[in-house]
């Protein structure tokens, strides 16, 4: 199972930089932690403050690993522009990171996407490059989390520690890899993970962009899962999120089935075995 950013199909993205707080807004906790799982996908869920200060964020996970893609929904969560960085510390010893974040609605609310979060804001820069494993110390250690971003002021959500609730978070993805059919205890012990094969052309090119999407200057973001089967075959292709035009997915989809060429997964014995890829693609046209 491996995660990625595969092509951002972007000329450029307006960020701005985080406003920091000296002395971030305090938000206590409003309700305990509540887990949720459907077909694709466990989510951790909990409020923070009261009224129309009160803060939802919302945790999830397509499969192992210590990335986890972050939803912040509440009223204070507005930007000129869709793109905008959002700064982030998990606990007092937490290194504050940077994140850039979606913009949108949530309903009534207002909301911000963080993608391929990692609480302790490691982010290699070879694509081979093995990550750190995040310990139940550490994130027993995490307690709160600051936050700011470019036009709302930092915030500091009383989580309490993490490490119960990552947990148990875990445990629902294990239930989850299982039902797709993998072995869980394969898949975390894999010597290799399923991955594009090295000199293998792009997956998906400029060019896809839809036109009349093109035209009107308009984005999406896409994630996928990738069935592999012990070959390096993609096997099937679901759609898990589709921020944007039906287009982005039917294509991502598409492409990907006609001309990824992966390398299989390996057993713990160098065995070709099945795997799984998550894939997040960004269709978004650069702004001048």
């Amino acid at each position: 199972m491996h995660f990625g950013v595969m092509m951002g199909l972007s000329l450029a993205i307006l960020a701005g930089q985080p406003e920091t707080a000296r002395d971030p807004e305090i938000l206590q906790r409003a309700g305990p932690w509540n887990l949720h799982y459907d077909e694709d996908a466990c989510y951790l869920i909990r409020s923070f403050g009261e009224g129309r200060d009160q803060v939802t964020i919302r945790m999830a996970k397509y499969g192992f690993g210590d990335t986890f893609d972050l939803l912040l929904v509440g009223s204070r969560f507005r930007d000129g522009s869709v793109f905008s960085d959002v700064r982030l510390a998990f606990g007092t010893n937490g290194t504050p990171f940077e994140k850039g974040g979606i913009y949108g609605t949530a309903g009534d609310s207002r909301m911000v996407m963080l993608n391929s979060v990692r609480m302790d804001g490691y982010s290699g820069d070879a694509d081979d490059e093995e990550a750190p494993p995040i310990t139940a110390e550490q994130e027993a250690a995490m307690d709160h989390i600051v936050m700011s971003g470019r036009h709302w002021g930092a915030i500091q959500l009383q989580t309490g520690p993490l490490d119960k609730p990552m947990a148990a978070l875990r445990q629902c993805v294990s239930h989850l890899v299982e039902k797709w059919g993998y072995d869980p205890e394969v898949i975390t012990g894999l010597s290799r993970q399923a991955r594009k094969a090295p000199g293998s052309r792009d997956w998906l090119l400029y060019t896809d962009y839809p036109d009349s999407a093109r035209m009107r200057g308009q984005n999406g973001s896409i994630l996928v899962r990738l069935d592999v089967d012990a070959t390096g075959k993609v096997t099937g292709c679901k759609l898990l999120e589709n921020a944007g035009l039906p287009q982005f997915g039917e294509i991502t989809c598409r492409r990907i089935e006609e001309r990824a060429v992966i390398e299989p997964a390996l057993d713990a014995n160098g065995n070709p075995v099945p795997d799984f890829i998550i894939q997040r693609v960004n269709w978004q046209m650069g702004r001048s």
